[in-house]
């Protein structure tokens, strides 16, 4: 994949002017109200109040209250990652950071609410769902332990995740409504498609996805969850480019220092707290396993911070060691992830220390590629989903194996599999994805917006004529 160079990103993204994105803002915002507005008079005609007048007597009470407990620890992650970017970031793009935010679990809401969870659990084949649209007719519960709104809710939480990590890499140079676009189309297409392909029978056994069928297994979503964000995210920010200012003309590397460390740490210990809820809500009941998945995850976060400490202290200069260590726990958390239900806790450490340290080498390998991934979420959900995939066959008990029907090497390669088929999937659809957003409404803002700040209501996306009219030496200063 070509990597674009700061010369090569001001001369090469072109975008429309400001009343054309007005124009386009205005008829999408049209297109979703009519949307909304047929959808909810067909959920009358149609008689889809089943939701309101089944009987609650059959639900497991305390395992609903658990998921959805869980669902709103996830949801709090939200916060997290928030705290999180806005702390790394510079501060003149605070604001910007923090509403990207809020976008997410709004385009996650409505896309996944209206298509995606139907790719996703529908029924259907192995490959996509096709019924369950906007939730009409969802059965109070399945072959699911909880109900059919519960179990929602929480997948929900889990798309957000998956599209908010895209945020965390293009910060500070994406514009408002391009990024818009691209977190709706995960939350439609690129997610709940794969996620099917996984998931697809954790509502309905009949609806088994066909890597499924091939024994890839993925507890709690270090491939579809984090791996399918972090994919995206490596596309984004290979097409858009560094930052103003990133790496020199010459390829050397300048890191711009965080903005608040502080906020970046209170962010950390929210999504580490939103962790618990990840995986311990993904067995769908209230019983022992749920503490002994918490205590694993736990463990994995916390050797791998020290493992990532311990190799930034030998390697890295003093002022970058912080928040490199920020980055290695939450390697740890991904890496835990796929396997929270079946290792045990000494495996979880394991886990957690090889996870620090891939995290600071593929931090230092796209550096080397002069790939600016802003707040390092390719490291985190990238290496960490790989990692913690490949480590259900290494670390699974040969007992649980057995159970599977599987030997070692078997399970390792469905892991494998699942792995290529995840990357191959997920860069492809965003290839496509961010060059038609590049070449309509344009994904970068102008230089001036990037150095001293966005407005998201008075973004202007990098027009070819504009580009076109800086000297040399005026992008040696802004360079500078």
């Amino acid at each position: 994949m070509a990597i674009t160079t700061p010369r090569e990103v001001i001369g090469s993204h072109e975008g429309s002017d400001r009343a054309s994105a007005n124009r386009i803002l205005q008829l999408s915002t049209l297109v979703v109200t009519a949307i909304v507005v047929a959808l909810s008079m067909w959920t009358t005609r149609s008689g889809g109040s089943e939701l309101l007048t089944s009987d609650a007597n059959s639900i497991r009470g305390i395992d609903d209250l658990w998921v959805t407990v869980a669902a709103g620890m996830v949801f709090l992650m939200q916060a997290g990652f928030m705290a999180f970017e806005v702390g790394l970031a510079r501060p003149h793009h605070a604001p910007a950071v923090a509403l990207k935010n809020l976008v997410d679990w709004t385009a996650a809401s409505l896309a996944f609410f209206v298509v995606g969870f139907a790719l996703m659990f529908g029924g259907g084949n192995s490959i996509i769902g096709w019924d369950l649209f906007a939730l009409q007719d969802i059965p109070i519960s399945i072959d699911s332990s909880v109900s059919g709104p519960t179990f929602f809710i929480f997948q929900l939480a889990f798309a957000g995740t998956a599209i908010t990590i895209v945020s965390g890499s293009l910060v500070e140079r994406t514009s408002f409504l391009s990024y818009a676009i691209v977190s709706v189309f995960m939350g439609l297409i690129i997610y709940p498609i794969f996620g099917r392909w996984v998931w697809g029978s954790l509502f309905d056994a009949d609806s088994q996805g066909w890597l499924e069928a091939l024994g890839f297994r993925d507890f709690a979503g270090s491939t579809v969850v984090h791996s399918v964000g972090a994919w995206t995210a490596l596309v984004g920010v290979s097409i858009v480019g560094p930052r103003l200012g990133r790496f020199d003309l010459d390829g050397t590397s300048r890191p711009f220092p965080p903005s608040n460390l502080a906020m970046t740490v209170f962010g950390t210990l929210i999504l580490w707290f939103g962790w618990w809820g990840f995986n311990g809500g993904s067995v769908f009941a209230f019983d022992g396993n749920v503490s002994r998945i918490i205590l694993v995850t736990n463990l994995s976060g916390t050797a791998a911070l020290l493992s990532s400490g311990v190799h930034a202290y030998a390697t890295k200069r003093s002022s970058q060691v912080f928040s490199t260590v920020i980055g290695g726990a939450l390697t740890g958390l991904v890496a835990i992830t796929a396997s929270a239900d079946v290792v045990e806790p000494i495996s979880a450490i394991a886990i957690g220390l090889v996870a620090g340290i891939l995290h600071n080498l593929t931090g230092d390998l796209l550096e080397k590629l002069l790939i600016d991934d802003a707040l390092g979420a390719i490291p985190v959900h990238g290496a960490g989903g790989i990692w913690g995939t490949l480590a259900v066959a290494l670390f699974a008990p040969s007992d649980i194996l057995e159970l599977w029907g599987r030997s070692r090497l078997d399970q390792l390669a469905a892991q494998v599999l699942g792995i290529l088929v995840c990357f191959v999937w997920v860069v492809g659809l965003a290839y496509l994805l961010f060059k038609a957003v590049e070449r309509t409404i344009g994904l970068r803002v102008s230089p001036t917006r990037e150095l001293v700040g966005m407005d998201v209501f008075e973004e202007d996306p990098i027009h070819a004529a504009d580009a076109d009219e800086l000297a040399d030496d005026e992008l040696r200063e802004l360079l500078s």
